[in-house]
């Protein structure tokens, strides 16, 4: 072909039987031509198929509307003035319509006057044409409107592509930021998070490690989205790798490496994160903290004392920003605060007293934060209050939507309430003696005979369950213990058996007759409890049920 032949012409009638030539430009689209006048939807279809439309015509709005449920096209090229219907009609009935309301729509009228156009676009229309037209000009505005069904769609699908890669990122970095609670010779801890968006900028763990150390931090990375979600996850790793090499130095030691390391692998200065990071050493004594630009915790002593003004000041600049001069993070910036039997440590972020009201648009603010925390950390009758704090915003109208929101209390166990501690043997007479034991303990501490009956079923139903199930190793045992806060008994198990699912067992007690004896354990036990949590931490299955003094009152509220 001659270089100066880049377009062909094709020869189109018009109505006036006079013929043009126009360029050869493809628009590949499914087009509704909607005309209640033949010669008009005859000269469009020639005009649009030449371009390489596929085009189907129909003569009136109701035939319109029937096409477009059943078969969807690119675009609706639609006449204003048809009995039965006008295109305003059509055109509104299709924007109504949530499956096929992105379908652009063009107006083809004779009406000149500037309050049509007007109606026309406030019935959604994507553009409007008078007649008679040149087909130029149709042609271009029928391109503009492919073109913007496509890129819409484009955009539709990659929203789409990118909410799925989202929640499966947000599902992997759940699992990697665990919330499930750590249950220590000495002490217990509960975790919640709540990230805005479906991956989260909070960083959060409690490691228990060797020679009896316990450190335990929560974290902030600047900033929303994937980036924070991903240095957040990084952020993780390095924490956990420098705090078992590092402990015995103390948090100024650990921040001060976590600093290196996280600006080797961060080099972009706009991402940060604040950190509260606290060591208990095996003594037990103290804590010992490193602030690095986060919230102040909240501490309460045995007896709900507050404690919290020791851990408040010191500290140093968020990990990853950098000091022009001076050597970041020494001894001097920690703080200590006593860690007696019976205390709460409680750790947050920023996005809890920055909720705001779902009406009012009013902050919480971090004292009214402190009074809610307060109120829940001197409640024995809690069992998971970082959950609780978390809850009780939610149901002060507060939404968490702004921010990801993270707490973790850290709960020194007071010897005094732990009234049985033993490793049972794996078979059914063990079981159901120390059942029995338990129950009598109960009853001797004032509980009814029907609440103590309740821990003792328990025990007997979940022991039967390890022994006939769990296919634990030979010469193993139960661990169990037992702790009475406030009116709470709280029932604590370990086993060395196969890995399980609470949840699987008791859909498949439902729904196969094999597994009914299996699975009815597990339902006796989530009826009489208050709490109940399984999972697996170690090699190690871990349940966890607590159940109230209050026995009769909760089976009677459950009755009526």
């Amino acid at each position: 072909m001659n270089e100066e032949k880049k377009t062909q012409t094709i020869r189109v009638g018009h109505a006036d039987g006079e013929s043009r030539g126009l360029p050869d430009e493809t628009l590949a689209g499914r087009i509704l031509v909607v005309d209640d006048q033949t010669p008009s939807r005859v000269y469009l279809r020639k005009l649009l198929v030449a371009h390489g439309c596929e085009v189907t015509d129909v003569s009136n709005s109701e035939a319109a509307l029937l096409h477009i449920r059943k078969d969807p096209p690119d675009l609706a090229l639609v006449d204003v003035v048809m009995p039965g219907g006008t295109g305003y009609d059509v055109c509104r009935q299709i924007k109504q319509d949530p499956i096929n309301q992105n379908i652009p729509v063009i107006l083809v009228t004779s009406r000149t006057g500037i309050e049509d156009v007007e109606e026309g676009f406030i019935a959604g229309a994507f553009d409007y044409i008078r007649k008679p037209f040149n087909p130029r000009e149709l042609i271009v505005r029928v391109r503009n409107a492919l073109e913007s069904k496509r890129s819409h769609e484009a955009l539709r699908l990659w929203k789409q592509k990118m909410s799925r890669e989202l929640e499966i990122a947000g599902s992997l970095q759940r699992k990697l930021f665990s919330t499930k609670p750590l249950f220590g010779s000495e002490f217990e801890v509960h975790m919640a998070y709540h990230p805005s968006y479906t991956v989260g900028g909070d960083v959060f763990d409690v490691l228990s490690l060797s020679d009896g150390w316990l450190c335990v931090y929560l974290g902030d990375v600047a900033g929303h989205g994937v980036a924070p979600a991903i240095v957040a996850s990084l952020l993780k790793a390095i924490i956990a790798e420098v705090a078992r090499d590092f402990v015995t130095l103390g948090p100024a030691a650990i921040c001060r490496e976590i600093q290196s390391r996280f600006r080797y692998h961060v080099e972009t200065p706009e991402l940060y994160a604040t950190l509260f990071l606290a060591v208990l050493s095996p003594d037990r004594d103290c804590w010992i903290c490193m602030n690095c630009g986060h919230p102040s915790p909240i501490l309460i002593g045995a007896g709900g004392v507050d404690l919290s003004e020791n851990l408040v000041g010191g500290g140093d600049v968020p990990i990853g920003v950098s000091l022009a001069n001076g050597r970041p993070y020494v001894a001097d910036q920690q703080v200590t605060a006593p860690a007696e039997p019976g205390s709460k440590l409680l750790l947050i972020t920023d996005g809890l007293f920055e909720s705001r009201q779902r009406d009012s648009g009013e902050q919480c603010g971090a004292e009214h934060l402190q009074e809610i925390a307060m109120k829940i950390l001197r409640d024995d009758r809690v069992i998971n209050p970082a959950m609780a704090i978390i809850e009780a915003l939610r149901g002060e109208g507060y939404s968490l939507s702004e921010d990801d929101s993270s707490a973790i209390v850290v709960e020194r166990i007071d010897p005094e309430t732990i009234w049985m501690e033993t490793s049972i043997s794996l078979d059914l007479c063990a079981m159901a003696e120390t059942a029995t034991r338990a129950a009598r303990l109960l009853q001797e501490k004032g509980w009814s005979e029907e609440a103590s009956g309740a821990v003792q079923l328990v025990l007997m139903e979940y022991g039967t369950n390890v022994v006939q199930h769990s296919r634990a190793p030979s010469g193993s045992t139960l661990f169990f213990q037992m702790r009475l806060t406030g009116p709470i008994c709280r029932m604590l198990f370990k086993d060395q058996g196969c890995e399980w699912d609470a949840a699987v067992r008791l859909k498949e007690a439902n729904e196969l007759p094999m597994y009914r004896d299996r699975g009815r354990g597990l339902s006796i036990i989530q009826a009489l409890s208050v709490h109940t949590e399984f999972f697996r931490r170690e090699n190690e299955n871990i349940a966890f049920f607590a159940i109230s003094r209050e026995y009769n009152k909760q089976i009677n509220r459950q009755e009526s």
